[in-house]
């Protein structure tokens, strides 16, 4: 996990926003928990709109609503 947390603090560093497309569950429940620039999804949807395991699930989209004040979301 160190990597992960390095490549995200980069991330970070440079204003990107991370893109968790085509990721696991717990890669984006990671992300989501260290990152403090913004992360998206570019091609996915709520998985409540269409269940589908390309789309985020929606405990994950839960845990971005609970993070107020993070530009997190889908595009």
């Amino acid at each position: 996990m160190d990597f992960e947390k390095e490549l995200v603090g980069e991330l970070n560093k440079l204003d990107l926003m991370v893109d968790l497309s085509h990721t696991s569950d717990q890669t984006m429940k990671d992300v989501i928990a260290i990152s403090r620039a913004s992360a998206v999804w570019t091609h996915a949807a709520a998985g409540a709109v269409q269940d589908h395991p390309r789309n985020v699930p929606d405990d994950i989209l839960a845990t971005i609503e609970d993070r107020k004040g993070k530009n997190l979301g889908i595009l």
